[in-house]
């Protein structure tokens, strides 16, 4: 059985009355998140209730997005390939040369 619950025994250990969440999956284990900012939880509980859905189930669906993102690119480069690699490459026609590059001046 899932559990999501708030701590309260816990907040006397933590800086300025911050909360501990326990989130317990059942057969998939736990997640502690400590230092939860009261603000914070009243936004997650607020969303899970606009979404039907308890505070581990909502905060399970925040996570499942999060690591379901595709990853952001490492480079410009790698975004524009991102970007445009569907459409293909474009192979272009250079003209030959007709002088030889001049010696650099030392």
């Amino acid at each position: 059985m899932a559990v999501a619950k708030l701590d309260k025994d816990w907040e006397q250990f933590t800086p300025s009355g911050a909360s501990r969440l326990v989130l317990a999956f059942s057969g998939m284990g736990a997640i502690t998140i400590r230092n939860v900012d009261e603000q914070l939880k009243h936004r997650l509980q607020l969303r899970a209730a606009r979404n039907g859905r308890s505070m581990e189930s909502e905060a399970r669906e925040i996570l499942r997005q999060a690591v379901d993102t595709p990853d952001a690119p490492n480079s410009l480069i790698d975004a524009l390939r991102q970007r445009v690699g569907e459409i293909g490459g474009v192979d272009l026609q250079l003209p030959p040369r007709t002088e030889q590059p001049r010696a650099p001046r030392l």
